[in-house]
């Protein structure tokens, strides 16, 4: 049962209540985590359609004067993705590391060090800080989208919290969520193995995210220099779980094409996707904690920039 496996418990919580690894990404993890999969060419396409078509590129030491633009974008991009409005003082970090990057000042940040930098951060300070009423809001959206009208077979599903673990997954009740919660608080150790075992997922994640951002746009996100705008960008694309393709009029197709197949699943009509996002809490293609996550991320930005 799960309430006996405590360490891997621990890990759920994690995993479920600050959406490193979020619900709902194998609607099309094949096309952006094998580079030989059907498609993959099209969904680079799209990627370059996404994020690269609006936060700009920010070399390292080239044209000064941009962080704003870039500051900007990025967080438009977020905002008008998943309803995530980034805060001010993180907004404000972010602009005066920007311009720190692009006058060559700032320091290096790779992938390995974020992998690090996320593990840790998602542990010791989005955890350990997250309100209950934060907790509360962070399961409901773990549990997936809703809807009024949402079709018997899906809302049976809400009862419970899925998180993938490796080739598996861990299915929780809201409360078991809440007892580990507790647990992780309480106890050193239970955070130790989480952030242990959270760094290779997040470490997995990022891999799958540079390796198609890399060959959408090889100038662009680089592992051994990732920029200030690019870090922010990566940390809620985990969690939201956004690849970060698509335009927005790309985003509501597909959210058309997925109320169509969830229709055709069930044989009843699943709600349309008027009026919703794509990504963030109840998003349309993916439901997920992630405003816990993005409502820190200067303390973030301070881990990788001290």
């Amino acid at each position: 049962m799960f309430t006996r496996l405590r360490p891997v418990c621990s890990f759920a919580l994690t995993a479920a209540v600050i959406a490193v690894i979020c619900v709902g990404a194998a609607r099309r993890q094949d096309a952006y985590s094998h580079n030989d999969a059907p498609g993959y060419d099209v969904f680079l396409d799209s990627v370059r359609a996404g994020v690269l078509a609006h936060v700009p590129a920010s070399p390292r030491g080239g044209k000064t004067g941009m962080s704003r633009a870039a500051v900007a974008a990025t967080t438009s991009f977020v905002a008008a993705r998943s309803g995530i409005a980034i805060a001010a003082d993180a907004e404000a970090r972010l602009l005066a590391l920007q311009s720190e990057y692009e006058q060559g000042a700032a320091p290096y940040v790779t992938a390995g060090a974020l992998a690090d930098a996320i593990s840790n951060w998602s542990v010791d300070d989005v955890l350990v800080t997250a309100t209950p009423e934060e907790i509360d809001r962070s399961i409901e959206s773990a549990r997936g989208f809703d809807a009024p009208d949402l079709p018997e077979f899906f809302r049976a599903g809400r009862d419970r919290v899925q998180v993938p673990l490796g080739g598996g997954s861990i299915v929780a009740s809201p409360d078991e969520v809440r007892a580990a919660v507790t647990s992780a608080r309480t106890s050193a150790d239970t955070r130790s193995y989480s952030q242990t075992r959270l760094r290779a997922a997040v470490e997995r994640r990022l891999s799958e995210r540079l390796t198609y951002l890399g060959r959408a746009d090889g100038t662009r996100f680089a592992p051994d220099d990732l920029s200030p705008v690019e870090t922010v960008a990566l940390v809620y694309s985990l969690a939201a779980n956004d690849p970060m393709d698509g335009s927005l009029v790309d985003l509501r197709g597909q959210m058309a094409e997925a109320c169509k197949g969830r229709t055709r699943v069930v044989g009843a009509p699943y709600p349309r996707p008027d009026g919703h996002l794509p990504y963030g809490p109840n998003g349309y293609l993916a439901s997920t904690p992630s405003p816990v996550f993005m409502s820190r991320v200067a303390g973030l930005l301070d881990r990788l920039y001290r």
